[in-house]
């Protein structure tokens, strides 16, 4: 559930970002999730979808910069606040269980935990990002519905775009793994 949040988020800050407004985020208990955004031109519409893949990837690597800059206790706090921004879009759904859980996890280690296992906390939330970007496209390949969304914009097929997302994470884990050790 932790992917599919990032895995959304992105969808949803992309959005943001090519001025789209967003009207709801759902997640599934099947660790399955819908960002829906107002409509727009076809090249911001590629783009926002193409990006669900990348985000936990694109987050992770975030996260490994932050550690590599020496700000390790930084990323709980930035984890923090990206979960609390999601909960804005978040409509009745399973999702909004899973996204309070784990704002208060990271809370109670933001605030509670020893400087020690706030290190941990961030590395961990680094490597997750990084590896569980990997991990969902593996899984979910070429049969993932953004593939299918993205073959109907473009005539590309699904399989092209499981093959980039997948170059696109493994690129990230790489490059992210240099930050971290």
């Amino acid at each position: 559930h932790v992917t599919v949040m990032a895995h959304e988020g992105a969808h949803a800050t992309v959005g943001s970002a090519m001025g789209r407004r967003i009207t709801g985020i759902t997640f599934a208990r099947t660790a399955d999730g819908q960002t829906r955004m107002q409509s727009g031109s076809p090249p911001g519409t590629i783009v926002a979808t193409v990006v669900g893949y990348l985000g936990p990837s694109a987050f992770g690597i975030l996260a490994a910069e932050l550690v590599g800059i020496g700000h390790i206790i930084a990323v709980v706090w930035a984890a923090l606040v990206g979960l609390v921004a999601l909960l804005v879009p978040l409509r009745k759904s399973f999702g909004f269980v899973t996204v309070v859980a784990a704002i208060i996890a990271l809370f109670l280690v933001a605030r509670y935990a020893t400087a020690g296992a706030q290190v941990m906390a961030g590395y961990a939330i680094a490597w997750f990002l990084l590896l569980s970007g990997v991990r969902v496209v593996m899984v979910r390949g070429s049969g993932a519905a953004d593939a299918g969304l993205l073959r109907d914009m473009t005539r590309i097929p699904r399989g092209f775009w499981s093959l980039f997302w997948l170059a696109g994470s493994l690129a990230a884990l790489g490059f992210g793994a240099t930050l971290l050790v």
